[in-house]
């Protein structure tokens, strides 16, 4: 099956990397490139099959179930109708719908839920901890054409960017993990909306239309900088070890800020090509899952015709329903503009 829809590459690539990324993310990664073939087939993790899908993948489906809820899209009061004031509830609650079925979860994330279903408050989220769980999630806010909505009482950048903080908050109130969230959103954004993508344009892209958090912004320069020192030769094709590539002073990426520079270290070191991207993201020695899944929704939006068709094959035939919500979400997407 060839993916052509944008919407369906994000969705889509995301799982593909979740997947792939899951059964490894504790596995030594000096022992990954000669245990495992990533770029052939997808592995049993310990205690779950082929193909399963964490948390990261499941939230972002949730996030864009609950987009879809939404009737009018402004942040005006209208009291009759759900508006994008109430995204956050909307989401807490169907999150907390599925707690006991979310694969892979992390405590904070947990905890929050925990605290949302006791008090209905959803001043719930961590406060100490700044982990990725929340920037997993937001890429669904990103393929929304907020530019043709015009309901909207709020500029684009601004409208994109205080969503992905709202639906972060409940479960992660710390701000290096809430505006991660809206850095996430962003580079979902610009990749849906280019044709070709300079690296150098696109990092400065983002940097400016988010401008809100200095630790994130100094890890993306960290990691623009470290790719563009690499030896020219490692921008043309992955190499048999890639995780050599990867400074280890950025971070496992278990951390958001670190999370958003490692996402970006691989998308260029990959050359936003989905196979060479997601390859690089698993073999990643840190949070494996995670970043393969948001370098997978990203490389999925800009060129959803480039994901290996077998890997999508796969991942129909283990988790149907995400091809059908992503198409429904494609749809209701369409009516927007």
């Amino acid at each position: 099956m060839k993916i052509t829809d944008p919407i369906v590459g994000c969705i889509l690539g995301g799982a593909i990397g979740d997947a792939l990324g899951f059964p490894v993310e504790k596995m030594d990664p000096e022992k990954r490139p000669a245990e495992v073939n990533f770029r052939e087939c997808f592995r049993q993790g310990e205690g779950f099959p082929a193909g399963t899908i964490s948390d990261d993948t499941q939230m972002t489906l949730i996030l864009m179930d609950a987009i879809q809820e939404i009737e009018h899209f402004s942040y005006s009061d209208s009291p009759d109708q759900e508006n994008l004031i109430d995204l956050p509830f909307i989401f807490m609650d169907k999150l907390s719908r599925e707690r006991d079925n979310l694969v892979g979860a992390g405590k904070s994330t947990l905890g929050s839920i925990d605290r949302f279903l006791e008090t209905g408050d959803l001043n719930c989220g961590e406060q100490k901890r700044f982990g990725n769980g929340a920037m997993i999630r937001t890429a669904p806010l990103g393929l929304v054409p907020w530019e043709n909505i015009s309901t909207l009482d709020y500029v684009l950048n601004q409208t994109l960017r205080d969503l992905s903080i709202s639906v972060s908050m409940p479960t992660h109130r710390h701000y290096i993990a809430s505006h991660a969230a809206s850095y996430m959103s962003e580079m979902v954004y610009q990749v849906t909306r280019k044709e070709i993508i300079d690296p150098t344009h696109f990092v400065l892209d983002v940097l400016r239309r988010s401008q809100t958090c200095s630790e994130i912004d100094l890890k993306l320069m960290e990691a623009f900088q470290k790719w563009g020192q690499a030896p020219h030769s490692t921008l043309n094709f992955l190499p048999d070890e890639p995780h050599v590539l990867l400074p280890g002073s950025l971070g496992s990426g278990f951390s958001a800020h670190e999370a958003v520079a490692c996402v970006l270290f691989c998308l260029m070191s990959g050359r936003f090509d989905f196979q060479e991207s997601v390859s690089l993201a698993v073999q990643y020695a840190g949070d494996a899952d995670s970043i393969a899944s948001m370098v997978g929704q990203i490389c999925g939006a800009y060129r959803p015709q480039n994901i290996p068709h077998s890997w999508v094959e796969f991942i129909n035939e283990t988790h149907p329903d995400i091809f059908q919500k992503a198409k429904s979400f494609s749809k209701f997407v369409e009516t927007l503009t």
